[in-house]
């Protein structure tokens, strides 16, 4: 018997913070299980996929769709290591063999941040079902949060939800130091991520094209000074060698913040959102447009002094997830149960 792991991305084109989990979990992790794993990617092979980047037996849905009914049929249990936003009649179908979920991002919360931020509808990166979600989490045994800061998810299934947040090891430890005023943003261009916080600043951006063009006409922005790149792993090693020392990770509702170590793991000094490890006394946040350019405004009259002071505070306290083997046992534990 086996069971399969589903996911929407793994391998050496990962898309974003939930695919370097995943990709993180088959190289640390799943040697460790006690029993064989299938993982199904939930989608179309990308371009330029490898396949040895994938250490254990995959299959892609959209590329193998007839191979999908009879590896399901014959699971011993399915989790989901990244739950598809979307209905997937094939999966339900076997709903009785859902185990665990593990949740990056609570739709429950994704689709309210228009209100938060005071705009008329929400972006999103893809089409978001929100009974989808409910009826998988429902129907999952147990549910882990990945999160560093405390979720929603954690409340609406507070009987069957533990905490596992992310980790992340600090392997550049660049030295802070002011040299430029200018921004960098490295996320998705989505309403919660607030890439409309760029409007009127100068800097780069490293975002998914379409989204950008998106945001950039829905909401006539004024992005004449950011410099766009497409994202893709090269860009990405790349970026924050670039000259900019503000970051903006003043994103909302945000579970871990992948980016935002990876900023301060290059020494840049982010504006961060206000409820983002609110136990921590970090100076430079905002929660709305208006807020942002202030903090901007303050973070470049501040004294170096103050800013490196800040910088080493945040430092200190993201210093506490690079726990990698204890990432690993919980997980691992996690799984193995019964």
């Amino acid at each position: 018997m086996f069971d399969v792991l589903v996911t929407t991305g793994a391998g050496n084109v990962p898309m974003g913070g939930s695919d370097i989990w995943v990709n993180n979990f088959l190289e640390n992790v799943y040697l460790h299980l006690d029993y064989p794993i299938v993982l199904l990617i939930d989608g179309r092979k990308p371009i330029g996929f490898n396949p040895d980047s994938i250490p254990c037996q995959f299959a892609f849905s959209k590329e193998q769709p007839l191979l999908i009914e009879p590896l399901l049929r014959n699971a011993r249990k399915i989790h989901f290591l990244h739950n598809n936003y979307y209905r997937r009649d094939a999966l339900w179908e076997y709903k009785e063999k859902f185990h665990t979920l593990f949740c990056h991002a609570y739709i429950k919360e994704i689709i309210n941040t228009n209100v938060d931020l005071g705009l008329d509808r929400v972006y999103l990166p893809t089409t978001m079902d929100l009974q989808w979600e409910q009826d998988v989490m429902n129907q999952c045994k147990q549910i882990v949060w990945i999160g560093c800061n405390d979720g929603m998810v954690q409340k609406d299934f507070k009987e069957k939800t533990i905490q596992i947040p992310n980790y992340y090891e600090f392997n550049n430890n660049i030295e802070y130091r002011w040299n430029t005023d200018k921004i960098g943003y490295a996320a998705r261009s989505e309403t919660r991520k607030c890439f409309h916080f760029l409007d009127k600043h100068r800097g780069y951006a490293i975002t998914d094209w379409m989204g950008y063009k998106n945001l950039k006409e829905g909401l006539t922005l004024d992005l004449k000074k950011i410099r766009f790149y497409p994202y893709n792993l090269e860009n990405h090693k790349n970026f924050f060698n670039l000259d900019f020392t503000i970051f903006h990770g003043c994103y909302v509702n945000e579970p871990f913040g992948y980016s935002i170590f990876n900023a301060v793991d290059y020494g840049k000094l982010p504006i961060l959102n206000k409820y983002w490890m609110p136990r921590l006394n970090y100076k430079y946040r905002a929660s709305t447009k208006e807020e942002f350019n202030k903090m901007y405004d303050v973070m470049c009259n501040d004294f170096e002094v103050e800013r490196q002071y800040q910088f080493n505070l945040l430092k200190k306290e993201l210093l506490k997830f690079n726990n990698k083997a204890n990432w690993i046992h919980r997980i691992k534990l996690t799984l193995n149960k019964k």
